[in-house]
């Protein structure tokens, strides 16, 4: 029996699209877990490849290298990340978030003292937006939760779409990591056509969403809005933005370093060089 390599792929309906484009071609043992599992699985070699946040490539970036052309990502749109708090804005001191949540929690640090000059600490929690908000002045939600909070709770701030403002930059929730020798060329190239066909099951995505009890509140037309803002490249302004946040966690004592940027193929020499980061 022909061995099968193990993708792991977030939990999340953004990336659903390239769960069922890669369960299509059929050639995968696709695991579907939250982000920090999958990118533990990665570091143990439980996974060959795997979609890892920003944050989570940094952290073992010399081992791996980037799958060219294949990411989640977007600029705007209802409910990627979101702040949401119950007094005034600028009265935040604190926020409550799941310590997995990594990449999120460096994301509101970076916005808010970039964007709003304002020093927070993080209390790591989990539960409903409603647990999380008795514990400190704000709740961080991202993926999922925050889409279905949209129906419950509109006191918040989308970090995506400041990030936008910060940078003129998307924001880029995940890219393939793989060790270099893990995967053949057509079996790398095959996830990159994966996602050139997530337009084709955005519908589907959205349909088989909608009924299920954590978003029956937010309904169809949401989910797909949604859905519609992601897209599943890794472009120019892709990388830089990668590059960008990782420099914005280094200079705000986040990462020790800021990691190269290695790729599979051909495409490692042409990938752009970093511009410098204009830190406020």
């Amino acid at each position: 029996m022909t061995h099968r390599k193990r993708l792991g792929i977030p939990h999340h309906l953004y990336a659903r699209p390239v769960q069922l484009a890669l369960e299509a071609d059929g050639r995968f043992d696709i695991r579907v877990a939250d982000p920090a599992h999958t990118a533990i699985a990665l570091r143990s070699h439980d996974l060959d490849a795997a979609l890892l946040t920003p944050i989570d490539f940094a952290r073992d970036a010399s081992a791996y290298r980037i799958i060219p052309d294949a990411a989640i990502r977007c600029s705007s749109g209802p409910a990627a990340i979101t702040l949401h708090f119950d007094e005034e804005f600028h009265d935040i001191r604190s926020f409550a978030a799941d310590p997995s949540s990594s990449a999120e929690i460096v994301l509101t640090r970076v916005v808010l003292a970039e964007v709003f000059d304002m020093e927070t600490s993080i209390v790591p929690a989990a539960g409903s937006i409603d647990q999380l908000m008795t514990k400190a002045d704000a709740a961080l939600l991202y993926g999922d939760a925050a889409l279905a909070s949209t129906a419950m709770h509109t006191n918040a701030i989308d970090l995506v779409e400041e990030w936008y403002e910060l940078t003129a930059l998307p924001f880029v929730h995940a890219l393939w990591c793989v060790r270099e020798d893990a995967l053949t060329r057509d079996e790398w190239e095959t996830i990159r056509r994966a996602h050139q066909a997530c337009d084709d099951f955005r519908g589907r995505v959205s349909h088989e969403a909608a009924p299920l009890p954590l978003f029956r509140a937010v309904g169809e037309p949401t989910i797909r809005a949604y859905l519609d803002m992601f897209t599943y490249d890794l472009d120019a302004d892709g990388i830089d933005s990668v590059r960008e946040f990782l420099s914005y966690a280094y200079f705000h004592g986040i990462l020790p370093d800021i990691p190269d940027l290695q790729f599979l193929g051909a495409a490692s020499a042409a990938a752009p060089e970093p511009d410098d980061v204009a830190l406020n």
